[in-house]
């Protein structure tokens, strides 16, 4: 007969909700149908999170996301699990040190759930954009006042890996959604030492791409050459990765017109662009 000591614990069911992806989610299916317990611990996160994703309107979201900088902060009222989830959390499992919280942008539109694994003790952050006309997909977050910058997957995530728990005087993040993506699938510089291409986003954003060098050792540049529905004044982030990376290769601020440099040993054809305002 299962008892409580067995179950995953309100962290764990927190992830489950969050993130169906996570490796032991078909695990802890099976283990939800059978444990009315736990059907009540994942009842009440669910219910957190349904009050948080919906029915919290952007009065603001389109000035607010324009203005490119979104910073987020914490939200005390979200952050603790609900009752029987901390119970799970902390009776079951002893652990002293806070494993989540939660922060928000003023206008309620974007939200960072921040989760620590137990298991791996890895802090994993999920953004949630409650817009449909916002994605927060590769989107650039600087966490926690780290000076280092990441980019989300394609659902929003981000693995800090052991990175310590955000002291209260640090936690808020900011965070900046991209206003155009390029991806060098086309490209190849395997047979040419040296190289330019225009690439186009599917918003008609241009990008021109010149290198040097051999096999993955290139010095690449970077020019931007039309971006629209930005301030022509205003600064802009690039961001230069491969597919996977949490840690962009290289993060520069430049005019909106401007060119960067920089130094890779990855394959140019499977580097990513972002822009970011």
């Amino acid at each position: 007969m299962k008892t409580r000591q067995d179950c995953p614990g309100g962290v764990d069911w927190d992830r489950f909700v969050l993130d169906p992806s996570i490796p032991s989610h078909a695990a802890m299916a099976r283990h939800l149908a059978d444990c009315e317990y736990c059907q009540i611990v994942v009842a009440e996160s669910q219910r957190v999170w349904d009050k948080v994703l919906a029915g919290m309107s952007a009065q603001s979201a389109a000035q607010e996301h324009t203005a490119g900088v979104i910073t987020l902060r914490f939200i005390p009222d979200l952050t603790m699990i609900p009752p029987v989830s901390a119970l799970a959390a902390k009776g079951l499992h002893g652990d002293p040190e806070p494993s989540s919280l939660t922060l928000a942008s003023p206008d309620r539109t974007i939200w960072l759930r921040v989760v620590r694994d137990k298991h791996t003790r890895d802090v994993w952050l999920y953004l949630h954009a409650e817009e449909e006309s916002v994605s927060c997909a590769n989107a650039m977050v600087q966490p926690f006042g780290l000076e280092e910058s990441f980019i989300a997957d394609e659902q929003g995530r981000v693995n800090l890996g052991q990175a310590p728990w955000p002291a209260s005087e640090t936690i808020q993040a900011e965070v900046r959604v991209p206003k155009a993506s390029f991806r060098l699938m086309e490209v190849s510089a395997r047979e040419q030492p040296a190289g330019e291409t225009t690439l186009k986003s599917v918003g008609g954003d241009e990008i021109r791409l010149s290198w040097t060098g051999e096999k993955r050792h290139h010095r690449l540049t970077i020019g931007i050459t039309r971006l629209s529905g930005m301030p022509a004044d205003a600064p802009i982030k690039l961001a230069v990765r491969t597919p996977g990376q949490t840690r962009p290769l290289h993060v520069a601020t430049i005019p909106p017109l401007g060119t960067t440099g920089m130094d890779s040993e990855a394959d140019l054809a499977a580097l990513e662009i972002y822009i970011y305002q």
